[in-house]
């Protein structure tokens, strides 16, 4: 990955996020991350008196362009990814549903006395962030969120990938643009925090609604679309990308830099067939209910062992596997908790 500083960026033309003072409905925010009329996302709502009643529901692109509007006595995300799923289905739909990454994307919140006590420091902090990343990425952000406590910038993808073969290659991509977003934020604030919203079936905040995370002061969630913004294309996204570190699945004996050294052996690029089949396994025994844990440590010693035996892509794997459990409460759509940054 490109390392950018503030000199750097001069010579970059950024052009504003808000490109211009109108903020747009959700249909011209799909439409602007290339969705056809005939898509089907998800539009989601929270009860602000109760965190626990989570509504979802599939509708088709077009309908949105027929007239809907946000309700505004709610809290409302939608799917920035299509889903496989009939419109008119009552939940929000998961992973496996997922139809084509389409779209990558950050949540940059900035820290709010006694309401959010992890993130960024200001506004301005995470405008930087969204600056830094075009710069690294060469390409602006089609599309950002104002969630009413930070900034939700979207980056649409060409040609994107069918979701396909349980999603790892995709998933595999998100989570090394995880890891580019946490290393750029770390640039700009090393004690700042970016939440892990990186799964590919999570939804964001809706434009035109009402955020209510602080029913006493709510505040309006804005859309903005950059129409002069480019695509990122998949093959020389990957070459952006930085390989996924290794974190918290692994937990070697002895000092943390002995561990990395072990992982440092590690090989990288494409994962093998055994590499590859360990992940989906993974993703299996997630579907079906598998204790967390335990699922988590076995497929850890089986990578480590591949990684022994000097299989590919075992580096990539150990940190899909991480992604995989840091989204396990979201795969069901209806963790209270999935929202509580935006």
């Amino acid at each position: 990955m490109k390392h950018t500083t503030n000199s750097d960026l001069d010579g970059i033309p950024l052009p504003s996020y808000r490109c211009g003072d109108s903020s747009v409905d959700l249909y011209e925010v799909l439409r602007a991350l290339g969705h056809d009329d005939d898509a089907v996302v998800s539009v989601c709502t929270q009860d602000p008196d109760d965190k626990t009643a989570f509504r979802g529901r599939t509708v088709r692109v077009e309908h949105l362009g027929q007239g809907w509007s946000s309700p505004d006595d709610v809290n409302v995300w939608f799917s920035p990814n299509p889903l496989t799923l009939e419109p008119g289905v009552s939940r929000k739909g998961g992973e496996a549903e997922v139809a084509r990454g389409v779209a990558l994307w950050a949540d940059l919140d900035r820290v709010i006395p006694r309401v959010k006590d992890k993130g960024l420091a200001s506004l301005s902090e995470c405008e930087q962030v969204v600056e830094k990343l075009t710069a690294a990425l060469g390409c602006a952000p089609a599309v950002v969120i104002e969630s009413g406590h930070g900034l939700q910038p979207i980056w649409r993808v060409r040609d994107a990938p069918v979701i396909t073969d349980g999603a790892v290659a995709w998933k595999t991509i998100s989570a090394r643009w995880a890891a580019l977003v946490r290393q750029v934020a770390a640039e700009i604030n090393p004690k700042g925090h970016v939440d892990s919203i990186f799964n590919i079936d999570r939804v964001l905040r809706c434009p035109g609604s009402t955020n209510w995370k602080v029913p006493d002061e709510t505040v309006p969630a804005r859309g903005y679309v950059n129409a002069d913004a480019g695509w990122l294309d998949v093959a020389e996204l990957t070459s952006v990308l930085p390989e996924a570190p290794v974190a918290s699945p692994v937990h070697q004996k002895g000092s943390p830099s002995e561990g990395q050294a072990v992982l440092d052996g590690f090989r990288s690029g494409a994962m093998s067939t055994a590499v590859a089949g360990t992940v989906r396994e993974v993703e299996a025994a997630i579907e079906d209910g598998a204790d967390r844990h335990s699922t988590m440590n076995s497929a850890t010693l089986g990578l480590v062992r591949l990684g022994a035996k000097g299989e590919p892509g075992v580096r990539t794997a150990l940190i899909t596997v991480e992604a995989l459990f840091e989204a396990v409460g979201d795969s069901a759509g209806h963790d209270p908790g999935e929202f509580q940054g935006h």
